[in-house]
């Protein structure tokens, strides 16, 4: 018995990608003035199903299956207004989105079989984020093909290091019960999957080390999925710093990418995630120190190594 998802609803993916407070989200919203693409959303089966497939937990028939069913599912309940989320500070709130009435009239309109011909005509670009999918895409790449794209966010580590460092990553991670990582069993004791290999020094390490050297997995193993990746195509790098200090000619670049036309509602939504603004150079070198001070040698080469890996996969990021 094998299970199937022929007929697919689904005319066009877009997934937002990156390391955790790499600025998916505001890349994200940023793409929803698109014309055609639906508002962000987030869901956990994009998190779980390839990352059990990646390391041998579900087998392929039944994972691609639920990649597909789960998503036509999403992209239905989103074109008749079901199950759209009304808490106006959630990233995925309709209230979030720049037309918020777009959803609550659809809520009022027909569903059933004929949402396949408004999908077909309308041809909405259905859009989700997700932590570090690249390095696990192969699945989802199998599952939905050229009507794939990811984007993915890049941004500068110590940034990143820094915003984990503020969220309390280091202590919360296996211990919070409202911090939802998914983690391993190493003797008894609880450990992210991103320290797979090296659980005995995630244990004994003190909460920075561990951010620094979780990031530093991050960046390694999306560093070498897009290297060695046969859908390169479909696979477009956003530096976070250009994003921010010259939006336009990013938005320009994504629209001939994407071959999508950019909307009326873009000046808006650019205010709104304060594009363009400066980056400063003394706050980045305050946090960087600030790092530093607090880290072992060992981990600041680490640092430094993933400042290269940033470096390596800025290279082929759109200008």
């Amino acid at each position: 018995m094998k299970f199937v998802r022929n007929n697919q609803l689904l005319h066009k993916l877009l997934l937002v990608d990156g390391v955790g407070r790499s600025g998916k989200v505001m890349l994200a919203e940023i793409m929803t003035c698109f014309e055609t693409v639906e508002k962000q959303d987030y869901h956990e089966f994009l998190e779980y199903i390839p990352l059990a497939y990646k390391y041998g937990k579900i087998e392929k028939d039944i994972a691609i299956a639920i990649l597909k069913t789960q998503i036509d599912t999403e992209l239905y309940n989103g074109m008749i207004g079901r199950r759209i989320n009304a808490r106006a500070t959630d990233y995925t709130s309709i209230y979030k989105y720049h037309s918020p009435e777009i959803y609550l009239k659809r809520a009022s309109m027909e569903d059933g079989p004929v949402i396949a011909d408004r999908v077909a005509y309308e041809k909405p670009v259905y859009m989700a984020w997700c932590h570090d999918m690249v390095q696990k895409s192969d699945i989802v790449f199998e599952a939905f093909g050229d009507k794939l794209c990811i984007l993915y966010m890049n941004r500068r580590p110590i940034d990143i290091i820094y915003e984990w460092s503020v969220k309390n990553f280091g202590d919360r991670v296996g211990s919070d019960p409202t911090e939802m990582q998914y983690l391993i069993d190493y003797n008894g004791e609880n450990v992210p999957e991103l320290a797979l290999g090296w659980e005995k020094e995630y244990l004994k390490a003190s909460p920075i080390e561990r951010i620094v050297k979780m990031i530093h997995t991050s960046f390694d193993r999306n560093y070498q999925a897009i290297k060695k990746s046969p859908h390169k195509d479909n696979i477009i790098i956003v530096d976070f710093e250009t994003l921010v200090t010259s939006p336009s000619d990013i938005i320009s670049s994504l629209s001939s990418e994407l071959n999508l036309k950019v909307g009326n509602k873009i000046d808006y939504i650019l205010t709104r995630e304060y594009c363009p603004r400066e980056l400063s150079i003394s706050e980045y070198k305050e946090r960087e120190k600030n790092i530093f001070d607090q880290i072992s040698p060992q981990n600041k080469e680490l640092v430094l190594e993933t400042n290269k890996l940033y470096d390596l996969i800025s290279d082929h990021a759109i200008k």
